[in-house]
């Protein structure tokens, strides 16, 4: 559940007094007026989630423990993560470096392990944030989904995984014909623009599998949307 911009303000306020901080010094921090300050903690104006990670980046408290009633503020709560923002997915082709080692595109985040639940502390899933039209039978056009590094032969008929070609980067369904030694990336969408991929085994270089969705969830509304 959500913490109100009130909570929030009284949080902050308790961090305040163990670090030594006045509203503001920690204006100051934001680079943000005392007044504009002080409208966020009234609920006044919604809080944008970039100035709650500046808050939380200042306080040394992970984001979430803002954000999130009932979550601890210790480290023992939460698995560090990389995050991928990718607005655009053309521009993550395969005839570049895989982005799980592209430090740039990249940053470390906090998530809940009561989000994560059963992946809670594992370290080989990374989380995207990424245009999903191409499923938009199965979820919405823009999603945050946690992706699970797999071996291709573990994964099964049906998977949603994210990979590159020479399109970018992109969210489908995973099949693998034995057969005809077919692998193929199926849409579930109305675009009929968003053609099924199909690649035999021996041209499998002309992708790359970054891995398997685990869990998914939208992105429809500031996390202090009230």
């Amino acid at each position: 559940m959500l913490r109100t911009a009130q909570e929030i303000a009284e949080i902050v306020k308790y961090q305040e007094e163990l670090q030594n901080l006045s509203n503001a010094k920690l204006a100051k921090e934001l680079n943000i007026t005392n007044s504009a300050l002080t409208r966020y903690f009234n609920g006044e104006r919604k809080i944008p989630y970039d100035l709650l990670q500046k808050l939380a980046d200042t306080l040394k408290v992970p984001v979430e423990y803002l954000i999130l009633k009932n979550v601890s503020k210790t480290s023992d709560s939460y698995t560090e993560l990389n995050y991928f923002d990718i607005e655009d997915n053309s521009n993550y082709s395969y005839k570049k470096a895989n982005i799980l080692y592209d430090e740039k595109a990249s940053k470390k985040i906090l998530i809940p392990n009561v989000t994560l639940g059963d992946y809670a502390g594992v370290k080989d899933i990374c989380i995207f944030k990424m245009n999903a039209s191409s499923l938009d039978h199965i979820m919405p056009n823009t999603v945050t989904v946690a992706v699970k590094q797999v071996k291709t032969e573990d994964l099964k008929d049906g998977d949603i995984v994210v990979f590159q070609n020479c399109h970018g980067i992109d969210i489908r369904l995973f099949f693998n014909d034995k057969r005809a030694k077919i692998i193929s990336f199926v849409p579930r969408t109305t675009d009929k623009t968003k053609e099924r991929y199909n690649y035999l085994y021996k041209d499998s270089w002309h992708f790359n599998i970054i891995g398997k969705v685990v869990l998914h969830t939208t992105q429809t509304r500031n996390p202090i949307d009230e």
